[in-house]
Order: structure tokens, then sequence, then C-alpha cells
């Protein structure tokens, strides 16, 4: 599939067939497919999906837009899939979305809350976005990566010195998830590569903007399988531990070995189970 179009849309009554694949995090996101490239348009452009049964959308943005004047060159890729959201401050709202291609990145899109608030409003009582502008910028999601657990990192603004392919689902999760200290501790993006032959999980850290590689790095704590294992990930879910010293992982590979584990990580330990403040260990996700 060639998914171009990342969308907003309001439902009025039930899902419509077309749609009840997409992924949802704080933003219902839609995407489009598409035979052959469609001319980029931002902030409620040409609509290319059919909606059904009294749902209404409209663009946020689409594969090779690039929003003038952000101080960033980053021209969408294509092959939208996992999607989270979150809010940066008050007024901006930050997207973060997987490319499924088989150079892959995340990118970045900072949404302006209150205009996009203003677009749905619109769009409802309307049926246009009014011509409201609500996308600030675009830019990939990290400005550096690591593949030993933080103790080294690569600089990269794209994808001229990174090797990621075809990143999956993704989830946008907030500190203290699921209550007071139950859960992550900073915001965390998390996606795979849902390909044979990489097959690696990774963390982006948020707000500093690292991407951590966690497959292969995490630390093996006792009565597990080993860390963080290598897999065709489909996707990744956090799950309530109901205490607030481990967090919980379902490693959900629709390729690989297609078995579900579920990882258990013990926050504030680092990859040798020692004592640590780093972001990997605060989260659970150095050592389990």
């Amino acid at each position: 599939r060639r998914q171009r179009q990342m969308c907003i849309r309001d439902r009025r009554n039930t899902v419509p067939q077309s749609l009840s694949q997409s992924g949802t995090i704080l933003l219902v996101l839609g995407v489009q497919l598409l035979l052959a490239p469609a001319a980029p348009a931002l902030d409620g452009g040409t609509l290319r999906l059919a909606t059904l049964n009294g749902w209404q959308a409209f663009e946020v943005i689409s594969a090779g837009d690039d929003p003038a004047g952000d101080g960033f060159s980053h021209s969408m890729p294509g092959n939208f899939d996992g999607a989270g959201a979150w809010l940066v401050e008050p007024t901006t709202l930050r997207v973060q979305v997987n490319h499924e291609i088989g150079d892959a990145l995340v990118s970045e899109v900072d949404l302006d809350l209150a205009a996009l608030q203003a677009a749905i409003h619109n769009v409802i009582s309307g049926g246009t976005t009014g011509g409201v502008t609500f996308v600030l910028s675009a830019r990939q999601a990290y400005d550096r990566w690591s593949d030993d657990g933080g103790m080294t990192f690569t600089a990269t603004s794209d994808t001229s010195n990174t090797s990621f392919s075809r990143f999956c689902s993704g989830q946008a999760y907030a500190p203290d998830t699921f209550g007071i200290d139950r859960g992550f501790v900073d915001h965390v993006y998390m996606m795979g590569e849902e390909f044979a032959g990489t097959d690696r999980l990774f963390a982006i850290d948020s707000v500093n903007r690292d991407l951590y590689q966690l497959s292969g790095t995490a630390g093996s704590a006792p009565g597990g399988m080993g860390g963080i294992p290598f897999d065709s990930y489909e996707n990744v879910a956090l799950v309530d531990t109901g205490e607030t010293d481990h967090v919980a992982l379902l490693l959900s590979p629709d390729g690989g070995t297609q078995t579900m584990r579920l990882y258990i990580g013990e926050k504030g330990k680092d990859a040798s189970g020692l004592p640590s403040s780093s972001f990997l260990a605060r989260n659970g996700l150095a050592y389990g």
C-alpha cells in the first residue's frame, strides 16, 4: 500500500470500513491509499480520501510537503504508518509519524493547537477548514541516535547516515502513563522495524530528540530470555504493571518469530543492573 496523506477526521456516526484500520493516539489519523502521487497541499488542502456514514475529514500534511518558513528542509516521505502525539506546550501539538519504507525514519510535525481546533470546528459547522493555517513545521523527529544504550551518539538530520527499515506501528506515551510513578517517567515514542534482517526495536526520548536502539542493547535480568530481542515488530504496547518499580511491554511481531513476548523492565538500572538515572534506565528500558 502507498500511504500519502495524514488527515483529521470527525466521527458523526459509525466508523467507515475504509478507515477502521487507521492508528489512533490523541489525534485520529487517517491515511489515503493512492496509486500515483498527488500534488502536496498543507492545512486542509484537497482531500484525497473518501469518507462515509457522516464522517468528515481534512488534510494535515501529505507526502512531499515541506512547510515554508519553518527553518527545516524536510520533504515529508510517504508510507505513513504508526503515529503518536503529545503537547509540547499548551499551544503546540506535536505529531510523530513513522514512514514504513526501506530507508525509514520518523517525522515530527508541529501543529498550532488553537488553529487546529478552529479548523476542526469549521469543518464540523461548515464543511471546510475556512483557510485556517495550523501546520507550524515538519522535520525528522530526532537529532541523534545511539546503538549502544546511550554510550555514544551519531548526529543525524536525515537518512543520509542512517539505515533503518520499515518502521511500523508506533505509540507515544506520557510520563506517569498509568498514574503517579506507574509506566514511563518521560515522554517516550516507540516503534520497531517490520523487516526480517534488521528487526530492531527503538525508543525516542521525545523531549531531548534522541533515538535509542533497544534490541541487543538492553541488559538481561535473571529469569528472562535476555533483554529486548531482535524481531520483526508490528507493534509494542506498554502495559500497566500495577506498581512503580517496573514497566511491561507486550512485544508483537507479525514476521520473524511470530511469537508474542512480555518484557519486564526494572526502572533505575543500567544494562549491567547497576543504579542509573539515564533516560533508558529511568524508563525501565535498559535492564529487564
